[in-house]
């Protein structure tokens, strides 16, 4: 397809990272290009973690979060591990700011 090919790195991660805003066919052709291109590790990760936090602080500042379970953005990349890491770093920095909405969501945080 020749609308995926011309697509940057970065925007292939995005299409993996909120597939809810494509097209399935551009996602599932985004899924098959983004391994063909020689991008290292760290590169994906990166482009991952952003739009994640991006992710976070949407749900973070939302007035009512369910403090019974917590259910975080979904990641195709990034593993449940760096997502709790992610989820962690962006609820603290949020903490201040909105504290009274969270205090119920410390159990969650190592």
């Amino acid at each position: 397809m020749k609308t995926i090919e011309n697509k940057t790195n970065e925007q292939l991660v995005q299409i993996i990272e909120t597939p809810e805003n494509y097209q399935a066919f551009l996602y599932e052709a985004a899924c098959v290009e983004l391994p063909l291109r020689e991008i290292s590790d760290e590169f994906l990760y990166q482009f991952a973690e952003d739009i994640y936090r991006k992710k976070l602080q949407e749900m973070l500042q939302k007035s009512f979060l369910n403090t019974n379970k917590l259910e975080l953005p979904k990641s195709m990349i990034l593993s449940e591990e760096q997502k709790m890491n992610l989820f962690e770093e962006e609820f603290q920095s949020n903490q201040s700011r909105r504290g009274h909405l969270y205090k119920d969501l410390d159990q969650y945080i190592g």
